[in-house]
């Protein structure tokens, strides 16, 4: 057998050996329950729950979640969903085999693009482990709604390896190309991000071909391009309302914010702990951008000076795939998902590094590496551990972010579904004055309808309405608001209802035993509550009988003025009649 051979061989052994260990240390997490999104997207979601559905994925952005103020268009997530739900109905081992097995397909792919990057064997092997491990995926793997991130992730894989063996060959392979093509058409339907393909190719040619480009490339480019042009204008026209239109932020603020979290997001690929599903995290200001362009820009470009044309192709790859989450203002200003394409690009840049020592540094090196391994793997378990309990999860988050709105919405939500109403309603309202500058028009709608829903639980009517009132101030589409709404006075007026009646009932058996003052008061509670012809009535002979006769002639002439089926006004109810 051939020395290339023999790489290969040994390559495609640690592939499987590779796929196996993700799936084994994975595994742990296959009973994590549905989680933040996944309950409006999957749990909630009745657009999944039929298979016939699926063609309408591709062609209505509503199809998404169960929440009727967001559209997404991301089919082929819905596909996934679709099919999970067909085989699976909501039990989630189903949905995290999938997660899982995404994962461990990427996790394989990366040695074969390190391989076509220029790494080593072994450098491009332990790339892969280094990524398939490394504990700031957690996230991706136990989230099922991150599922977007990898499945995404997987097809863009597809299509940059295609590309780069179409570009090794003397003569254009039009298998490579179509396929090439194809992941990327399937790369957008998965997730936007994927748009992020078309620069990445450009860097590619630029970096290992020719700086200025060439005319075979640029041919080559067309379709790419033409197929992102009309996937931004088909889908743009079907979302009523786009994130480039109606931003959560403003421009400066989302950039100054995301600048900083790129400091986040190095030390998090450096040092991924603590973790959270929250991030302690806070809007940049004006200074806070200039000083961190600054602190970058140098940081970039003494990286890359000092490097090889991998480590200038993997740099330029982790900032093309965070770019949209700079420029689009999103709710969450941080989130550990947004770094599954960057944990690539960063392990295959270091491993790039480690290729370039030889003998006893190598040696050294591969012992660090295969400590960071292992270190790695325990932390995925500790984490997963946390995923698989709502509360634990929440409350971890609680931890390290205590300023942080939305840990206390979801522990809100959490002790509601309980029963815990009262405790639901603390968390909601520490959750509106712990960072009120932080909260978007989304988490304050979250809070509001879950007070109301907790104090409706209560019978506490008043509180109620005016919680989903104020909920309703913030989005005036919500249906389910104003349906609540809409139940919360039936349900007023039932229990005044009801009320008035067993009063009336009192009253009248007090006026047959002789109890004129008891009868009098209970009447008069009656009538202020639900004031009808009959507790009128009954009021004016209870009046007479104990010789009151103004009040009885008084509340006669309300009688005689008073239309059967209409209710006093407000001011009427206010005192009893004496």
């Amino acid at each position: 057998m051939s020395k290339k051979n023999k790489s290969a061989f040994y390559s495609i052994k640690m592939g499987f050996l590779l796929f196996a260990s993700v799936c084994f240390v994975y595994s742990n997490g296959i009973e994590v329950p549905f989680q933040y999104d996944d309950l409006h997207s999957i749990r909630d979601n009745p657009n999944i729950k039929k298979i016939s559905n699926i063609p309408v994925f591709f062609k209505e952005a509503n199809m998404f979640t169960a929440d009727e103020r967001s559209s997404m268009y991301r089919p082929i997530v819905l596909v996934s969903y679709a099919l999970n739900y067909y085989f699976d109905g909501l039990r989630v081992n189903g949905y995290h085999w999938l997660n899982i097995f995404v994962h461990s397909v990427n996790s394989v792919l990366l040695i074969v693009l390190g391989r076509r990057l220029g790494l080593t064997g072994p450098a491009g092997i332990f790339s892969a482990f280094l990524f398939a491990f490394h504990p700031i995926n957690t996230e991706t793997v136990n989230y099922l709604s991150s599922r977007s991130e990898s499945l995404s992730a997987l097809f863009t894989l597809c299509a940059l390896i295609s590309y780069t063996a179409l570009r090794s060959k003397r003569h254009l392979s039009l298998v490579l190309y179509l396929t090439s093509v194809f992941c990327f058409c399937l790369s957008l339907l998965t997730k936007s991000v994927g748009l992020m393909l078309i620069p990445v190719i450009f860097l590619y040619e630029w970096t290992f071909f020719t700086r200025k480009g060439s005319l075979a490339f640029y041919r080559l480019a067309i379709p790419y391009v033409v197929v992102g042009i009309f996937y931004v204008y088909k889908v743009r026209s079907m979302l009523e309302i786009s994130l480039v239109t109606a931003p959560v932020r403003s421009l400066e603020t989302q950039i100054s914010t995301q600048f900083k979290a790129m400091i986040q997001y190095v030390d998090w690929l450096f040092f991924p702990w603590p973790l959270s599903v929250e991030p302690s995290f806070t809007e940049g200001t004006e200074i806070t951008l200039f000083l961190l362009c600054i602190a970058i820009s140098i940081s970039v470009a003494w990286f890359w000076w000092k490097s090889n044309s991998i480590i200038h192709f993997c740099i330029g790859w982790a900032f093309l795939s965070i770019l949209p989450t700079i420029l689009v203002p999103l709710n969450v200003l941080v989130n550990e998902h947004r770094l599954y394409l960057v944990t690539m690009s960063f392990t295959i840049g270091l491993c790039s590094l480690f290729q370039q020592h030889q003998g006893k540094r190598l040696r050294k090196v591969s012992y660090t590496g295969i400590l960071a391994i292992t270190i790695f793997t325990c932390m995925d378990f500790i984490r997963t551990q946390e995923w698989l309990d709502p509360r634990t999860l929440w409350q971890s988050a609680k931890k390290v972010g205590p300023h942080m709105p939305r840990p206390y919405i979801f522990l809100g939500d959490l002790d509601y579904e309980a029963g815990f109403h009262e405790r639901a309603i603390q968390n909601y309202a520490r959750a509106l004055i712990v960072q009120p500058n932080h909260l978007s028009g989304g988490d304050m709608f979250s809070i509001y309808s879950g007070i109301g829903r907790a104090n409706l639980a209560l019978g506490k009517w008043a509180q109620a309405k005016q919680s989903y009132s104020a909920a309703l101030r913030i989005d005036p589409r919500s249906e389910s608001t104003k349906n609540a709404l809409t139940a919360i006075n039936a349900l007023h007026s039932e229990a005044k209802r009801k009320k008035s009646e067993d009063l009336l009932r009192e009253g009248l058996l007090a006026l047959v035993s002789g109890q004129l003052e008891t009868a009098i008061d209970m009447l008069n509670k009656s009538v202020v509550i639900m004031p009808e012809i009959r507790n009128l009535q009954a009021l004016a002979k209870a009046y007479a009988r104990a010789e009151k006769l103004e009040q009885s002639d008084s509340v006669y002439n309300i009688i005689q003025n008073y239309e059967i089926g209409d209710e006093m006004s407000d001011d009427s109810q206010e005192k009893p009649f004496e």
